[in-house]
């Protein structure tokens, strides 16, 4: 995944914490409980340490450690919810569309895809602009607008936060463009691109796609299509009404405060993936939720 300023640290950690369990059987309450958990945890932990690389430390070495991770698994109660982390997003910012911008097109201006050919070169981007327009500067005469994402800086220097705002700082980027790879270290060969748009959801989502892929065995279109949740800053738990009620139940049982999404929504992202089969062929996955497509020539 893509470093910081980029938070796709955040999906490293969840994944070093689901690899502490033996099983992780599909369709499984348990499971689901423990995925939700992984996520909280390290969400929790983005939000502490992320920011400009060149202005906090960001403790990676201990982030991604097996002993860490081993640490975090093991505080997870498999009967009760340790509760969402609280964003620390800067509520002063203004949330409606700029003058003159339907509501329906003032969201949404995040995409990802990615592209292969047959020699391996893979590239996998994720892109937004922000808000509408983003930040309705053109580069000169390109016609490609400037994003608005510093409104995700934090503006209150008493928070603590290592997101703060200042001059020539880069904040803390939701964005986590990810590629899979197999093989020893000496012999790397990529198996799968694979991400999401969707905000800070794109943390909880591009997680549970690589673990339909890499732990359930499912092809990327499979990864992609299968239901999916994610949190939000109000402390809601938001599921796909496709995972099963007794599921749902039992996470509510737990204390997760679950909303139930439609069967696919776009809420949970758009994935966007390729997977390499080991027999020369590659397969392309796109997102029923949104409008990507995967092509082939």
């Amino acid at each position: 995944v893509s470093p910081p300023n980029s938070s796709g640290f955040q999906v490293l950690e969840t994944l070093n914490i689901l690899n502490q369990f033996d099983q992780l059987p599909y369709g499984s309450s348990d499971t689901l409980h423990r995925l939700v958990e992984a996520v909280y945890i390290a969400a929790d932990d983005r939000a502490k340490y992320a920011g400009d690389p060149s202005e906090v430390e960001i403790p990676l070495e201990r982030l991604l450690s097996v002993e860490y991770a081993a640490e975090k698994a093991a505080g997870i109660d498999i009967l009760a919810t340790s509760g969402p982390p609280p964003e620390r997003w800067n509520r002063s910012r203004v949330e409606h569309p700029p003058l003159g911008v339907k509501p329906e097109f003032a969201s949404g201006l995040t995409t990802h895809f990615a592209t292969a050919d047959s020699e391996g070169n893979v590239v996998t981007i994720t892109q937004t602009l922000g808000g509408a327009f983003g930040s309705a500067v053109v580069a000169g005469d390109t016609g490609v607008f400037m994003n608005n994402m510093c409104k995700w800086f934090d503006i209150d220097a008493d928070l603590g936060s290592p997101n703060l705002i200042g001059p020539g700082k880069q904040q803390d980027f939701c964005i986590a463009p990810g590629q899979i790879f197999e093989g020893s270290d000496d012999d790397q060969k990529i198996r799968m691109s694979l991400s999401t748009p969707g905000s800070y959801g794109i943390l909880h989502t591009t997680v549970q796609m690589m673990y339909h892929h890499i732990d359930v065995g499912m092809n990327v279109q499979e990864a992609i299509e299968a239901p999916r949740f994610r949190f939000y800053d109000d402390g809601t738990l938001m599921v796909e009404n496709r995972f099963p009620k007794h599921m749902r139940d039992d996470l509510v049982r737990r204390g997760h405060r679950v909303v139930v999404a439609p069967d696919w929504h776009n809420g949970v992202g758009g994935g966007q993936g390729i997977q390499f089969t080991g027999h020369g062929t590659m397969l392309g996955g796109a997102d029923p939720r949104r409008d990507g497509v995967a092509l082939g020539f």
